[in-house]
């Protein structure tokens, strides 16, 4: 069940385009040099070839956009100088490019570790960060921390070798809160204390070990929430300059990101419109103006299928997704995807389409990251079972239909990651 073809034809079929494995394994082409001559070399120089299927769906129906060059083996030398065959996978395609590709999950489960380690070589933390998501809490009481599932997940990251991306230090949902802190009737500065302290204690155990920090997340909160710490400062952000100032006081290597929803797309997201996603590009821009250490900007990117159906929506959306991450660049940030997914429960089509029309999305997406230079990209979730958008008590009761990422419930690779993996070997072929 885990050889490449069979889960390609799978794959495929799920969205309606009909290839057997004897099709595929008869037009394997096998790939050594880029389009120029030149031949195919990882970031260190060393050869590699990839035997390839060009997938040419019917032009007729729904995704004729997904006439991609699938990589499904790659070969690599060993030391010993002799070639090796193996599965072509996100990760493997990702470090011949320099880049990260990174997940959030359920790493304890047996099943999602293995596709975690396969194919990912950045792990995201899902809510053991979080100060009063986790039983036990991380943040029991003002002066108490219980690093329990914190100490899981880094031991994890270790043990595996995966860099570690955390969410987050500073969050001001009131959901991810505890009760003492909400209810605390805390001064200004007391307040102050209690985030130098967070950073202290948190960063302070885990320095060397965490490879990205997400310091402050959604600073201005969502439609849905008022931030606790926007609000007990009156939109003063001394608390943010302090966050971002205390982490990398005590962490001076790790990389410090401010993080949000609904800020992609210049001109405005579909669904936040124009003033947050110029509220945190202003924010952002000014933080690094004055000094502040920030290194970047995170895109949480959870986007929604029903704005990729036409060629002109796909036009529009990934037009502005590439100059919000240009003038970003010019303010001298990176722009970092930390939390990618694309729910499909509100996209009036049938399944098969669906598919498509997701896997469309994701290359589209997909493409304009690579070509602007967005080098460290991760998804929130490994299967779709486990999405937090499949949870009925957070997104109602049609939720399971969303079908965000690029894993079915079983584990196995969908379409979307057909096309997020062809857009990687597209970039490595290119050069």
């Amino acid at each position: 069940r885990d050889a490449p073809i069979p889960q390609f034809v799978n794959a495929m079929r799920s969205g309606g385009i009909e290839v057997s494995s004897e099709e595929v394994l008869n037009n394997l082409q096998f790939i050594s040099t880029k389009a120029d001559g030149t031949p195919l070399l990882d970031q260190d120089g060393r050869p590699f070839i990839v035997a390839v299927y060009n997938l040419d769906p019917d032009p007729n129906q729904t995704g004729e956009v997904l006439e991609v060059t699938i990589p499904l083996v790659i070969a690599q030398k060993n030391e010993d100088g002799r070639w090796r065959w193996q599965k072509s996978t996100l990760k493997k395609l990702a470090i011949i490019l320099g880049m990260e590709i990174g997940v959030g999950g359920l790493y304890a489960d047996q099943s999602t570790s293995k596709i975690i380690n396969e194919q990912f070589n950045l792990l995201v933390s899902d809510w053991e960060f979080h100060w009063a998501i986790t039983d036990p809490p991380l943040r029991p009481g003002i002066n108490d921390f219980n690093f329990r599932f914190t100490d899981d997940i880094v031991r994890y990251s270790e043990r595996n070798q995966l860099p570690l991306q955390v969410h987050h230090l500073v969050f001001g949902s009131p959901q991810t809160l505890p009760s003492w802190l909400l209810s605390g009737n805390f001064s200004r500065n007391q307040l102050l204390e209690i985030i130098n302290n967070h950073i202290k204690n948190v960063v302070g155990r885990y320095k060397g070990k965490v490879s990205q920090w997400t310091v402050v997340n959604e600073p201005f909160g969502m439609p849905w929430y008022q931030s606790f710490w926007n609000n007990s400062f009156s939109s003063n952000t001394d608390w943010i300059e302090l966050a971002f100032t205390k982490a990398r006081d005590i962490d001076p290597s790790a990389v410090l990101l401010l993080n949000d929803a609904g800020i992609e797309f210049y001109g405005g997201d579909p669904l936040y419109g124009i003033d947050r996603t110029d509220k945190i590009f202003n924010l952002a821009k000014s933080l690094k103006e004055r000094g502040i250490p920030i290194d970047g900007i995170g895109f949480q990117m959870h986007l929604y299928g029903e704005d990729f159906m036409t060629q002109s929506q796909i036009k529009a959306i990934t037009n502005a997704l590439a100059i919000n991450i240009q003038r970003y660049k010019e303010a001298g940030l990176e722009v970092y995807v930390t939390e990618w997914d694309i729910r499909m429960n509100n996209v009036p089509r049938s399944e098969s389409e669906k598919v498509r029309i997701q896997a469309n999305a994701y290359k589209a997406i997909m493409q304009v990251l690579v070509i602007t230079g967005v080098k460290s990209i991760s998804f929130f979730g490994v299967k779709d079972s486990q999405s937090w958008l499949e949870n009925p008590d957070i997104n109602g009761p049609n939720a399971k239909d969303s079908n965000p990422l690029l894993f079915d419930d079983n584990g196995q690779p969908k379409m979307s990651y057909y096309a997020i993996l062809s857009v990687l070997y597209w970039k490595a072929n290119d050069g």
